[in-house]
């Protein structure tokens, strides 16, 4: 007989895993835009609509680094979200009028253990194993 404590655990995790399973196919709307006050002209992503008044910022010496960047905060929130019980907020429309915002997409499973084995300095293929 498997203890009830087990079998709630167990439906928390797929419960986890599922709600992981979604948040992965939502993309959230974010401003990207060259920093006016930085002398190099990094690039900035907000998400304005994410983590509390603030929103949620990123940013990355290059456009294309910042969007990556953006990718992985936006996926950290998440899953923090998730851990902590939030309830996500729903991703708003793009506004209509105003240049240098797109749809951003969280990691999705395997590009989030890709992205940790090489911050460890390790190949996927050798993380995974």
């Amino acid at each position: 007989m498997v203890h009830p404590s087990f079998v709630m655990y167990d439906a928390a995790v797929q419960s986890m895993a599922q709600k992981a399973r979604v948040a992965e196919q939502i993309a959230y709307p974010a401003r990207i835009y060259q920093d006016p006050e930085d002398p190099l002209g990094g690039w900035v992503v907000h998400f304005p609509g994410l983590g509390g008044r603030a929103g949620i910022a990123t940013q990355g010496d290059t456009q294309e680094e910042a969007r990556d960047n953006a990718q992985e905060a936006l996926t950290l929130f998440l899953e923090a979200s998730f851990e902590r019980g939030w309830e996500l907020p729903e991703p708003a429309p793009l506004p209509a009028a105003e240049d240098g915002w797109e749809m951003v997409e969280p990691l999705s499973g395997a590009d989030r253990g890709a992205g940790v084995a090489a911050g460890a300095g390790f190949l996927l293929s050798v993380a995974v194993r």
